[in-house]
């Protein structure tokens, strides 16, 4: 990971790369019970410098604290409006319910904990449109960190341009 993008996590701030990339920072999160599935762990980002793109690609970097990363992540747009004091309400539009879309992403493991997860390009531009309201992941037998410490708060590297 660059030094620029190392920098920007630490200080927590979107910061547009160049025309065609965008890091996008978490703003809030949750974590609520899937039935007969589990804990899901949820998170908001801040889309604003993706608005109105096209999404060519979009990669989720989490830091896992303990356990093992998971092949493919089971991953879901949130379509219901949710705050810090009360991620419960997250379940009603997530996996498969009230128009969520729920995908299992591929994970990779990359050095000092991190991982990446590659996203649809729908999920993002489902966030940049206002249509969802943050991702939200089964955690498993893995535990990943939230917003606490800064310096590995979760975060979105998207690529792409400027719907025509």
């Amino acid at each position: 990971m660059s030094v620029v993008l190392r920098l920007a996590t630490l200080f927590g701030f979107a910061l547009t790369l160049s025309a065609a990339s965008a890091l996008i920072e978490s703003r809030a999160e949750g974590r609520f019970s899937v039935p007969e599935r589990g804990e899901a762990m949820l998170i908001d980002f801040r889309p604003d410098s993706i608005r109105n793109w096209k999404i060519s690609q979009a990669r989720l970097y989490l830091f896992l604290t303990s356990g093992k990363a998971p092949e493919k992540l089971p991953l879901s747009t949130v379509t219901v409006n949710w705050t810090e004091e009360n991620p419960t309400e997250a379940a009603k539009g997530a996996f498969g319910k009230l128009g969520s879309t729920e995908e299992h992403c591929p994970v990779k493991q990359l050095p000092q904990g991190w991982i990446e997860v590659q996203l649809p390009p729908t999920f993002l531009e489902a966030l940049a449109a206002g249509k969802s309201f943050g991702l939200a992941w089964l955690t498993g037998p893995s535990r990943i960190n939230g917003r606490s410490p800064v310096f590995r708060q979760p975060y979105i590297l998207a690529e792409g341009a400027p719907a025509k």
